[in-house]
């Protein structure tokens, strides 16, 4: 493996988003390797912003793709990184132009717009590392040898115990948070523990119906915006307990330990999460975090958990420590790059 590479990571660079493609990159980084984060809305607004492209059309992913191709001739990477939901690329293309390592990053697995537009552009890559096993599989079975699971890292300093002001716990603190943006399926889990008074945050649960206008959950709605950045590391480690409840394509398959999997017990929260087949692998279930199968299963587990603060304490202990062994952008990126002395 070289000892120090030249990597490009082209994906979505703003919002919440851009925080996180930051942590990855600082984890390959950490290793020793030059790394530019590219956002890839500016390949196509330049030179002409107020030149629009209709998004999926061949002159848009031309026009991407030109302007990918100009930032490989300008920072002469070794590796490139994509983590992108659509199409927005000639993969066949950059193959043909670019010599070095082309590496897709899936991070939704089989719900990822991408594969919908079909798979002949993954032979055009040198790898593919997917956040789902089911992916995996599936990609493998229709003769893609150069599929890995890579999991979601996390950044432990980002997102790693803060002490709070009072009048930030008196804000943020819960017997019980859920964070994310409303679903059928998230309003019935959540509508199963309104008796452990819970903080549900996202603006879209006051905004959207009929979620506003959910007399059941209404009452338990923080405010109108989503919180955002440090308020929300903040808000897992205030939290007795954190919820995570997959939005209904996850839970048909089963599969993917979202962000926030990682991201709540690194911050020092206990963490009550959905069953899916990844989780045995990257944590100990009933020490390090806690898991459910049921709606049943999810509510005893709240219920007890929103109680108990000690036993809740111990498994976000446990939790992070296990983050800090074996999940942070540092493990994701070595995992990554040795894929290409190994194979996949």
């Amino acid at each position: 493996m070289d000892r120090s590479m030249k990597i490009l990571v082209v994906g979505r660079c703003d919002g919440w988003m851009g925080v996180h493609m930051e942590h990855v990159a600082n984890g390959f980084r950490g290793l020793g390797h030059e790394v530019w984060l590219t956002h890839y809305p500016n390949l196509y607004r330049r030179p002409f912003p107020w030149l629009a492209y209709r998004k999926g059309s061949q002159s848009f992913r031309r026009r991407c793709t030109d302007g990918l191709l100009e930032e490989i001739r300008s920072r002469h990477p070794q590796t490139v990184i994509l983590t992108l939901a659509h199409l927005v690329f000639d993969f066949a293309r950059l193959r043909e132009a670019f010599d070095g390592r082309l590496v897709f990053w899936d991070l939704d697995g089989p719900a990822l717009p991408c594969y919908r537009e079909g798979l002949d552009w993954i032979a055009s890559l040198d790898l593919l590392a997917t956040v789902s096993q089911v992916t995996r599989r599936t990609l493998q079975t229709a003769g893609y040898a150069q599929v890995t699971y890579l999991p979601h890292g996390v950044d432990t300093r980002y997102y790693a115990p803060m002490a709070l002001e009072t009048a930030e716990r008196r804000r943020l603190e819960a017997p019980v948070a859920f964070v994310g943006r409303p679903t059928p399926r998230r309003a019935e889990y959540l509508e199963a523990i309104v008796e452990a008074a819970p903080g549900i945050w996202g603006r879209r649960w006051s905004t959207e119906a009929p979620y506003r206008r959910n007399p059941t959950l209404r009452p338990f709605v923080r405010g109108r915006e989503d919180i955002v950045g440090q308020d929300v590391v903040k808000l897992y480690g205030a939290s007795h307990v954190v919820a995570n409840i997959l939005r209904e394509p996850f839970r048909e398959a089963s599969t993917i330990m979202n962000l926030q999997v990682f991201a709540v017990p690194a911050a020092g929260g206990c963490l009550v999460t959905e069953w899916v087949e990844e989780i045995d692998a990257a944590f100990d279930p009933g020490r390090e975090v806690l898991t459910y199968r049921t709606k049943e299963e999810f509510r005893e587990l709240v219920l007890r958990y929103a109680r108990d603060r000690d036993a809740a304490r111990r498994i976000a202990a446990a939790g992070r420590r296990r983050c800090l062994a074996e999940h942070d952008h540092r493990h994701r990126a070595g995992q990554m790059l040795a894929c290409f002395e190994e194979g996949p």
